[in-house]
Order: C-alpha cells, then structure tokens, then sequence
C-alpha cells in the first residue's frame, strides 16, 4: 500500500471557473480485485474564446 493520499478535493470539488475533468482507468489491470491499478486524471481550464472570422 502506497503513502501517497488521493487528492479528492482537487479531482473532485468544486470550481470557481469552468474546467474539464477527465478521469479514466491506467496500470495495469488487478485480476483479482477486477479493476485497475490506477487512475489517469486530466485537468483542462477554460482559457477563453476566439471569435470567428
């Protein structure tokens, strides 16, 4: 068992701004529990918009 503490707060809470989450399954795949080692977690923040021409 690792040390290392889930950030929940931080993939999970809330936002003041509008951002993307994406969270998905990464490792290898445990047989025996029948899922995932890890978790991928993507963090994407809204920077603007471009009008079109």
């Amino acid at each position: 068992m690792s040390s290392f503490e889930f950030p929940a707060d931080q993939v999970y809470g809330d936002t003041n701004e509008p951002e993307l989450r994406l969270i998905t399954c990464g490792g290898s795949f445990d047989e025996a529990a029948n899922s995932y080692r890890d978790n991928v977690i993507a963090f994407a923040v809204f920077t603007g918009v471009v009008a079109a021409e």
